[in-house]
């Protein structure tokens, strides 16, 4: 190893190094020879070492030396000179602090070679063998400085380990910055090579030189340690606490942080600027459930794909993204939305990049950065989204298209509807065909202003196997109040009981437009529909009484006039009530707080979700109590106009059968009034009006009690119009309650 008068490393001993010091990801192969002295590679006649040559993990070939050390012998340097034994074990510590165990220097692993365990895993112990017979100062002097190689190797096994594909990327990131940090000491170890070439190398000096390296290889070695075993965010986060522990290890670790985070930075980059998970190893804060599909938001009314499709892991979140980690989903979120439908986006990521690259860890400036990023990103992402649902898909149009179907605005179609469809919807559900309904219901709309709708097509009807009372009852039930429907389920209802229409929505308006929204559309649907249809069937059997007008009738219908009456008020105020003064409304702030220009979808689907939830609690169908006494009123009138036409029919039949009767003589002195009363009286009609007004009227007084006691409350202030309006005249005040609630304001 001695040439004339310089030293120097011998070749296959920087093989041996060369093959150990491993290169990370991406970087340059270190080679000590480029480091080293050019001229010595000339003189060596051309010294390219083999590139190409076989490299080993530094624990391997550590636990190979260690088990040639019985077979080696080592020389004694007993008959040398003080001088001469310190600079040829000063040769040996220099491989040895590369970590390669020399001539004079031996490696075991720590615990003893008789400890069961694995020994390519790891700490080494180097140490000056006895067999050399080195002086005691030598010896001692040699140890100290060789804790400086078990440091570097135990770093350098662990950097290596974390170079593999199996590792991830975070700890490939922080294996890099590692292998930066030990480049350091490297190099002061090739520099005491070249000064123990000139001769003016001592041990003294050599410990000297390397003491000052301590602290940071005492520090790598520690960090080394705590992260053994852990993987991905989890290990940042280690290095996170740490460094918020104290100031003993901050500036290191706040190096290792930042190389850390570049790869954060791209897994972000990758997600809010594409909408892809680049996360093979399954290591940052997002995660994606892939069994769930989109498709599933037209499907299933309790779909979660928008909510859990791709969701944060709070448990690996670093710090410094906690107040940006909600922006950064949803971002991501918004991308992932555009890029399946197809959305070119022009994205330029060289910005985030540069950002990355001079991101300093727990530095105001670089918080700043990644703040000022993550809010234009997000902004981004979020404008470009609510563009194309808005502008391109026409999401407004497709909400007044649905408001005027489902919820009866420019509900001209209706009447035509209920007038052509009244044979099919009075029969019972189960007879009913749907074609048929579905047949007239087209024809009603484009008979209608509607014809010109650019989404009518969209539109479809169905028939529910249980009536819309009967399924809002469920739903209320379901949130806790218990209440008796009072139908027998088992028992036939008709058509229009069961009628509702459908909504084709396609993707992305599904996300606003979901299958829950089109249940709640439905539910509201149903119910003004079958208040339209009692308006309609009580106008019809009114119509059909004032056939009668042509005889002086009036003593015999009085009573039956003033109830239709009252019962039309019923009806058509509580329809005025939902329509006017609680969907019109609701339905205009929604349009005007859509329109804002700092909307995103999240906040859409909160205002539209909040829309839907507002009418269906203001029009009084999640009050079990308040619904069913409605109920029954619906089906009194129901009941009430039903009888009116028998009745009207069966007066007309026998009242007028002189007409064209044989007896022509005998029938043209009847007095037709004289025949009215006698059919009246033969029929108990004036009893049955009589029963009816007093049902009527004890369920409409009980409905008053008890809106009135709600809207005297803070729970449903809203209820005092609807109030006032059903008893404008003051008739039912005295007969709601003897604790006199007055609910007029």
């Amino acid at each position: 190893m001695v040439r004339g008068d310089r030293y120097t490393l011998d070749p296959d001993l920087r093989r041996k190094l060369n093959a150990v010091l491993t290169p990370s990801r991406g970087e340059r192969k270190l080679d000590l020879d480029e480091l080293g002295d050019d001229r010595d590679v000339e003189e060596d006649g051309g010294g390219d070492l083999d590139q190409t040559a076989s490299r080993k993990n530094i624990s391997e070939y550590l636990s190979e030396c260690e088990r040639e050390e019985g077979a080696r012998k080592v020389k004694s340097l007993a008959g040398m000179s003080f001088e001469a034994q310190e600079v040829v074990v000063a040769e040996d510590l220099l491989d040895a602090l590369l970590g390669s165990p020399g001539d004079f220097v031996t490696v075991q692993s720590d615990g003893g070679k008789d400890e069961k365990r694995d020994r390519s895993k790891g700490r080494f112990v180097f140490e000056v063998s006895r067999k050399c017979e080195a002086s005691e100062p030598i010896c001692q002097l040699s140890n100290q400085i060789l804790t400086f190689a078990s440091d570097y190797v135990e770093i350098l096994s662990f950097v290596q380990d974390c170079e593999s594909l199996e590792a991830g990327f975070v700890l490939q990131s922080l294996s890099s910055a590692m292998r930066e940090l030990l480049r350091e000491y490297e190099r002061l170890i090739l520099q005491l090579e070249e000064t123990l070439r000139e001769g003016r190398l001592s041990l003294q000096r050599m410990f000297y030189v390397l003491r000052p390296m301590m602290k940071s290889l005492k520090s790598l070695t520690l960090i080394s340690r705590m992260l053994v075993g852990k993987k991905g965010l989890r290990a940042f986060l280690i290095l996170e606490r740490e460094w918020k522990a104290g100031e003993e290890r901050r500036q290191i670790l706040g190096y290792l942080l930042s190389r850390c985070a570049i790869c954060i930075f791209d897994f972000i980059n990758t997600w809010m600027m594409k909408g892809q998970i680049d996360d093979p190893g399954h290591e940052f804060f997002l995660d994606e459930k892939s069994d769930l599909k989109k498709e599933a938001l037209n499907r299933d009314l309790n779909s979660s794909y928008w909510e859990q499709r791709y969701r944060i892991k709070p448990d690996v979140v670093p710090s410094f993204l906690h107040v940006h980690v909600d922006k950064i989903l949803l971002a991501g979120k918004y991308v992932n939305v555009l890029r399946e439908c197809k959305v070119h986006l022009e994205v330029k990521n060289v910005q985030t990049e540069v950002f990355a690259e001079s991101f300093q860890f727990g530095l105001p400036e670089s918080e700043y950065k990644l703040a000022k990023y993550v809010t234009s990103a997000f902004e981004f992402a979020s404008t470009s989204l609510v563009n194309y649902i808005v502008r391109d898909l026409d999401l407004f149009g497709r909400l007044q298209s649905i408001k005027r179907y489902f919820l009866l605005d420019q509900g001209d179609f209706l009447s035509h509807f209920l007038e052509i469809a009244r044979e099919e919807l009075s029969k019972p559900a189960s007879k009913t065909s749907t074609v048929k309904l579905s047949s007239l219901l087209e024809l009603a709309i484009r008979t209608s202003s509607s014809k010109d709708s650019s989404y009518k097509d969209d539109l479809t009807c169905s028939l529910h196997s249980t009536t819309v009372v009967d399924q809002l009852l469920r739903i209320v039930n379901m949130t806790g109040q218990s209440h008796e429907t009072g139908r027998n389920r088992n028992k036939d209802f008709c058509a229009f009981e069961a009628f509702s229409v459908d909504y084709r929505v396609s993707w992305p308006l599904s996300l606003i437009i979901s299958r829950k929204a089109i249940t709640k559309y439905q539910l509201l649907f149903r119910h003004l529909f079958h208040c339209k249809y009692v308006e309609s069937t009580l106008c019809s059997s009114w119509t059909t009484q004032q056939t009668l007008k042509g005889i002086d009738s009036k003593s015999i219908f009085a009573n039956s006039f003033v109830l239709f009456g009252r019962m039309l008020n019923f009806v058509q105020s509580y329809l005025y009530y939902m329509q006017v003064e609680v969907i019109e409304p609701a339905s205009q702030s929604l349009r005007g707080r859509m329109s804002r220009e700092d909307m995103s979808i999240d906040n859409m689907m909160f205002l539209h979700d909040d829309f839907l939830g507002t009418c269906v609690k203001d029009c009084i169908l999640t009050n079990a109590k308040i619904l069913q006494i409605i109920t029954n009123l619906l089906s009194v009138c129901m009941l009430f106009a039903n009888y009116s036409d028998r009745f009207t029919d069966s007066a007309m039949e026998e009242a007028f059968a002189w007409e064209g009767d044989a007896h022509a003589e005998e029938t043209a002195n009847m007095d037709p009034i004289a025949d009215l009363q006698g059919i009246a009286w033969d029929n108990r009609f004036h009893e049955t009006v009589a029963k009816f007004k007093k049902n009527f009227d004890a369920h409409l007084a009980q409905l008053l009690e008890v809106l009135g006691a709600f809207a005297q409350g803070e729970v449903e202030p809203h209820l005092s119009s609807l109030c006032s309006r059903l008893d404008s005249s003051g008739y039912y005040a005295a007969s709601v309650s003897r604790e006199k609630v007055d609910w007029r304001m």
